[in-house]
């Protein structure tokens, strides 16, 4: 059975978020045949992984030949923007399976006319796409409410467990917190790095800027010069997260907006303890050991560098686990032959 996944960008990943996901659903899983395509050109390409063009018109047709010349039994959209994609492709008679990793028009740099446009393809797709997986509890309830009869599956992000890394506890770790993700305008990093500096609390952030917005660009840049306690560290590899997050007791997330975010996950899977903005999607998590936090006011006063969360990595295995994720979708795929 051939199956496609669309929206990564690029294979294998550099970074986490939707490429991640996409590695980690189709490596060393050999019961389908997997086909990629990205959207970044350094992609490695391969036989079953190829680079779409640019422009949503290239981007469609050049799906469609690739679905109709490999034979593809199923085909899988991956990231908000590609529902129209779903709709279309649902329309003229091909399995396909839309999977949200959360809301574009929730995202306050699109605009509101992409928002709207957004905002009404969702529903439509949620209506006509075959299969809807969201990777969130919380915006799968939210059309679930609107649309009582359609099934939607709900399939969480899974990270690897491993049992070394829930016994370096005793391990000495930096007495700073850790950021990892993206440094973009939804991760609220802007009012973190001022938290950070009226608590006096130092802080790591790793991750790639977000380079669409240069004015927010500029105001990152002034923040990091200005700070004595806040370093950049650049962008993480994906293979080296684990590296990372296991010198930390702290980890912090304090975004406006996610789906299911997997550097959560990897902080909880290395016994962090969660500092997580008070979100929807972050209280559905259920983590054990962890502070919810108000985005617009970032209040790090009673906050205990020492913190260690032994407790979230059991709550991961059990909830959260790269195999409960793999099966989840294996399953999926499976009732489409």
């Amino acid at each position: 059975m051939k199956v496609l996944h669309v929206g990564s960008k690029n294979y294998p990943p550099n970074h986490g978020g939707v490429e991640k996901v996409v590695y980690d659903i189709t490596m060393d899983n050999h019961e389908f045949d997997f086909f990629i395509l990205t959207e970044w050109v350094n992609t490695n390409e391969q036989e079953n992984v190829k680079t779409l063009p640019n422009g949503v018109f290239k981007k469609l047709v050049f799906i469609y030949n690739f679905v109709r010349n490999n034979s593809i039994d199923v085909v899988c959209f991956h990231k908000e923007t590609y529902s129209l994609f779903g709709i279309f492709f649902s329309i003229i008679g091909y399995k396909t399976i839309l999977i949200f990793h959360g809301l574009a028009w929730r995202i306050s740099r699109w605009g509101y006319f992409y928002r709207s446009v957004f905002y009404i393809m969702d529903f439509i797709a949620c209506i006509l796409v075959n299969k809807i997986v969201f990777v969130s509890e919380s915006d799968r309830d939210y059309y679930k409410k609107y649309l009582p009869w359609r099934e939607f599956y709900f399939i969480p992000n899974g990270v690897e467990c491993n049992e070394k890394n829930k016994n370096n506890i005793e391990e000495k770790r930096l007495e700073r917190i850790c950021y990892l993700g993206r440094i973009s305008p939804e991760k609220n990093i802007l009012n973190l790095i001022r938290a950070a500096d009226t608590y006096k609390l130092k802080l790591d952030l790793y991750g790639p800027i977000d380079k669409r917005d240069k004015k927010f660009n500029d105001s990152f840049m002034n923040l990091i010069k200005k700070s004595e306690y806040v370093q950049w560290n650049g962008a993480v590899e994906s293979n080296k997260v684990y590296e990372v997050l296991k010198n930390y007791n702290v980890f912090i997330n304090p975004s406006f907006s996610e789906g299911m975010p997997v550097s959560v996950l990897e902080a909880a899977a290395n016994n962090c303890y969660l500092v997580l903005s008070n979100i929807e999607a972050h209280k559905k998590l259920n983590f054990p050991e962890v502070t919810y936090i108000d985005c617009q006011r970032i209040d790090l006063s009673n906050l205990n560098m020492k913190s260690i969360g032994n407790k979230n990595y059991d709550h991961v295995k059990k909830k959260y686990s790269l195999k409960t994720m793999k099966d989840y979708y294996n399953k999926l795929y499976r009732y489409e032959r």
